[in-house]
């Protein structure tokens, strides 16, 4: 049976003060005559932004390729977007990843990847031929990093059998420098961040994986209780499949990494399945920590213990489980002082039936 494929489309939006201000005008106008008080001589509070859908206008054509039922969990997880001023004329421009669906790529096809470089008046233009990004991989995410301090900003893409890390030329082209920088992997790699945790100089990466899947060993669709959900054949996924552990490599400073990852207390031996990740100074003592989002199994959050190794305190800090205790469906994390506190704090999202989770210090 041919596996039909729709495309999904990404949408960029600016902010729109306008309608929401003249909205809260007319009400606090409506409350006012229904009290047949006098207006509060107090102004009214600043209003929130809205947000005003611009794609059409900015040139920007991306979509990705989606398959329609969705019988393996790859054909869920993809559609990364990275912020990289490649160029560094000071605007910000845009890298979608892509991913075939199972069929195309035991079919030898490919999906690409799309570099849109801003124009700086509204638009878009896209470059992936000049920039040599177009087909990395089956991609799923994209981080951003200058791995070789030579101040241009470079482009790891996470993929299913490993990364793939493009090298900025400063010229507006990549080089794929993966094999020859020692990024040795061939698992199921989902999240990447980059951060110097050793305080040298030189950012390192670490990688979060998902599950063991292999293209040459497809679990079937619905086959037994795992490839259930409330009694409906789904794919099979994540529980019940074998985790992959994750990867820390250390930069040597010299355009190559070394796997550290167990040696520093990261390698997650009973294989969780890892999605997001974060590095930052969660306790403030001057050493960056790790925080890992994983799906249906508790996050990690690695206390950074100084001369290359870290603790897992997940438990301890709160942030390796819901407030009930329940293991949730960690995926996308992002960080921000939303208290004013001078500290950050974590937002972790959830799949159907999870809590999306803000996490204060």
């Amino acid at each position: 049976m041919t596996q039909s494929t729709s495309p999904t489309v990404f949408h960029l939006f600016r902010p729109d003060f306008l309608g929401l201000q003249g909205a809260s005008i007319a009400l606090l106008a409506l409350s006012v005559r229904l009290l047949g008080q006098q207006a509060p001589s107090a102004p009214p509070p600043t209003p929130l932004p809205q947000l005003v859908d611009i794609t059409d206008s900015t040139g920007i054509k991306f979509e990705h390729v989606s398959a329609s039922d969705k019988k393996y969990i790859v054909e869920s997880m993809a559609g990364g977007v990275a912020l990289i001023d490649y160029d560094r004329d000071g605007l910000p421009d845009i890298y979608f990843t892509n991913a075939p669906t199972v069929e195309m790529a035991l079919a030898g096809k490919k999906a690409r990847g799309a570099l849109y470089h801003n124009n700086g008046d509204g638009t878009f233009s896209d470059v992936t031929e000049k920039a040599g990004v177009g087909y990395p991989c089956f991609a799923m995410g994209a981080v951003v990093g200058d791995y070789n301090n030579d101040g241009w900003p470079d482009l790891l893409i996470t993929c299913l059998g490993g990364v793939v890390l493009y090298r900025n030329n400063g010229d507006g082209t990549f080089t794929d420098v993966t094999k020859q920088a020692g990024l040795n992997d061939t698992q199921y790699a989902t999240g990447a961040a980059f951060g110097d945790y050793d305080g040298d100089g030189w950012v390192d990466l670490f990688v979060s994986h998902y599950v063991d899947f292999h293209l040459d060993d497809l679990p079937k669709f619905g086959s037994s209780k795992i490839c259930q959900y409330h009694g409906l054949a789904v794919q099979c996924g994540p529980r019940g499949l074998k985790g992959a552990g994750d990867l820390l490599f250390h930069n040597n400073g010299d355009g190559t990494f070394r796997e550290v990852s167990k040696e520093a207390g990261v390698d997650d031996p009973h294989g969780y399945y890892g999605l997001g990740a974060v590095w930052s100074d969660f306790d403030g003592d001057g050493r960056l920590d790790l925080f890992v989002a994983n799906d249906s199994t508790p996050n990690f959050y690695y206390r950074n213990e100084g001369k290359g190794h870290f603790k897992e305190v997940g438990f301890l800090a709160g942030t390796a489980v819901s407030q009930d205790g329940s293991e949730q469906a960690g995926m996308g994390v992002a960080l921000g002082d939303y208290l004013h506190s001078g500290r950050l704090s974590l937002f972790v999202t959830h799949f159907s039936e999870g809590i999306r989770s803000p996490v204060s210090q």
